[in-house]
């Protein structure tokens, strides 16, 4: 995904009303579910994803696929 295509997503997935837990699906299959309308915002060219208990992911968004406007858990179909 495009850095732009990322962020204008990024922005209104997080910024909906009611915010709603939405989902950010990798390439290679993995997904963030975001909880918190802040748990994922960019640092430089990366995005950084924090976890409620603080441990931090960065990932590029040249390798998202896509968004989902719900809550995806990990290894669901």
């Amino acid at each position: 995904m495009r850095r732009e295509t990322f962020l204008e997503a990024l922005h209104r997935m997080s910024r909906a009303v009611p915010f709603l837990p939405f989902t950010v699906e990798l390439m290679n299959g993995i997904r963030i579910v975001s909880k918190h309308p802040e748990a994922i915002r960019m640092e430089a060219d990366l995005a950084l994803y924090t976890e409620p208990d603080g441990t931090a992911q960065l990932f590029d968004a040249g390798s998202v696929a896509r968004f989902v406007a719900q809550a995806i858990p990990p290894g669901a179909e």
